[in-house]
């Protein structure tokens, strides 16, 4: 078991928001853990996301102020720098990364594009319209051993 306090938070959004803003704005969580957690949670900036509007709900676009440039292949790699640099900085054994958007659409598997893996890797490359943020996110991980 990993030490509690040992644990590191960080991650990505398509919103600089800090995440003690967001978690308020959002009222998930019970008033009174907020306010307990606010402090910290405040501390924390999301890194830029990945953001591919097809697959987004459009009540989301407006928020979307803190993107990843480039193609799909670009953002994948810079997700995977990401994952490498939070890892060194923070000293990290171990990352684990939880997929929380809740906004995407589904994708279609298409024959040629997501339907294997080495398909997967080269239609990431030619930046198919059927990768989705999620995907690339997963395949980062993968590549990165998360």
């Amino acid at each position: 078991m990993v030490e509690p306090n040992d644990v590191v938070v960080g991650g990505w959004d398509i919103c600089a928001t800090p995440l003690g803003d967001a978690m308020k704005k959002s009222k998930v969580l019970d008033v009174d853990l907020q306010r307990q957690l606010y402090d910290d949670m405040q501390q924390i900036v999301p890194l830029p996301s990945a953001f591919f509007p097809s697959f987004i709900a459009a009540n989301q676009r407006d928020r979307a102020d803190h993107v990843l440039k480039g193609s799909k292949q670009e953002q994948m790699d810079q997700i995977r720098q990401d994952i490498r640099d939070f890892k060194t900085r923070n000293g990290c054994d171990k990352v684990i990364v939880l997929w929380t958007a809740n906004t995407e659409r589904f994708a279609d598997i298409q024959t040629g594009v997501n339907d294997t893996s080495g398909n997967l890797l080269a239609a990431i490359g030619r930046d198919e319209a059927e990768i989705s943020p999620s995907t690339v996110f997963a395949v980062a991980c993968v590549l990165e051993g998360v």
